[in-house]
């Protein structure tokens, strides 16, 4: 194998596929990366056997053939490197070399990499990249982090024949967003691809990723439980995580008796005011709502240690008010995440779910309150 490649862009590609460099080896070959070099371009893999990252980029191919590399050596040695290099293989080392600088890596068989799965060229659902990430972004922050119920580390998929719902939930908070289309020939499928899957998509920069022609394309592989996407130059194979995705909808109240409406900003700001006196006193946050002519809402925090804080928030309320308390980190997640200009909440009572969403009429937050003493 001998090509000669933009060492930039080979630079680039292996950051992206870095995401699925495994962090718990079992196998040495997973420390490694292949490369393939075939008629007019190179392929770069990697794969941790739960997911699988691939980048193809344009090359001179001199001689066509298939290695594999130490992928952080590798990767370190190409992100210090610039210019135009020489890659090529023999004797079991891989050689490169560039702009007065040359090493050789030692290689594994690419016999022992892992087999990644293949598709065909017409994918099953595609998306608009710009339109799929930003709601990707509206829930994925939801999911959990631990492995304690590894099905809640991933974000449900829920199709009907015309919707994509997407749900991810910790278990304390809940986000649920929308996507519209024609998803007849899908059926009624539910599926949970993991977050962390996901999040490698919605960090991507697409050549056109401000404009429409970039897309996601994606495959179900229903015989080995994936999900295989496709962004420009970059295609991404995931597990399908396996479980029973809980009942969400059933802590979802029906109906609420207060609605408020406040300035986003105004509202971040009073959240991260108080989190200066809530974060040595288990993160709460107490809100207290006041209807009236000139609506209110005051944050409260206090700590033995420090003092306390309130904050007063202009706001439009409808019903008769009351008061609640949430972890100011989910607070300031949520409306983090939010781009609107104003922020709706609603409530039931200090120990039911308090619900908020933004502009789209589709988009939801829930969080779970904190039982607090007065």
């Amino acid at each position: 194998m001998i090509f000669t490649i933009n060492g930039q862009y080979l630079s680039k590609g292996l950051n992206i596929i870095a995401s699925s460099l495994s962090t718990r080896v079992n196998l040495t070959i997973l420390n490694n990366i292949l490369i393939e070099a075939l008629e007019s371009r190179v392929k770069i893999t990697a794969t941790d056997l739960e997911t699988a990252t691939s980048f193809i980029m344009p090359a001179k191919i001199e001689t066509e053939g298939v290695a594999t590399v130490p992928a952080r050596s590798f990767i370190d040695f190409f992100n210090a490197l610039t210019g135009e290099v020489k890659v090529s293989v023999s004797d079991n080392m891989v050689k490169v070399e560039g702009e007065g600088n040359s090493a050789s890596f030692n290689s594994q068989p690419a016999s022992d990499f892992p087999v990644i799965p293949d598709v065909g060229e017409s994918p099953d659902l595609v998306f608009d990249f710009k339109d799929f990430t930003q709601k990707l972004s509206h829930v994925i922050f939801s999911s959990a982090t631990d492995q304690s119920r590894p099905i809640l580390t991933g974000v449900l998929f829920s199709f009907t024949k015309d919707q994509l719902e997407l749900v991810a939930t910790d278990s304390f908070r809940l986000s649920y967003e929308v996507i519209k289309g024609d998803f007849a020939k899908i059926g009624n499928e539910r599926i949970v691809i993991p977050s962390s899957t996901l999040s490698t998509i919605i960090k991507l920069t697409p050549a056109g990723a401000d404009g429409e022609a970039a897309q996601v394309k994606m495959w179900r592989l229903k015989e080995g439980k994936q999900v295989v996407f496709e962004i420009d130059s970059t295609r991404i194979v995931s597990k399908i995580l396996e479980g029973e995705y809980p009942a969400w909808e059933k802590i979802v109240p029906s109906a609420f008796t207060t609605e408020m409406k406040a300035g986003r900003e105004e509202f971040l700001k009073a959240v991260k005011l108080s989190a200066v006196f809530a974060r040595d006193s288990g993160n709460i946050v107490k809100l207290s709502l006041k209807s009236g002519t000139m609506g209110e809402m005051t944050l409260m925090a206090n700590t033995r240690e420090i003092g306390e804080n309130t904050s007063n928030v202009p706001v439009k309320i409808k019903g008769p008010g009351g008061e609640i308390a949430f972890n100011y980190r989910y607070l300031a997640d949520i409306l983090n995440i939010l781009g609107d200009e104003e922020v709706s909440f609603s409530m039931i009572e200090s120990l039911n779910p308090g619900k908020f969403s933004g502009a789209s009429s589709d988009f939801f937050h829930i969080i779970m309150p904190v039982r607090v003493q007065n």
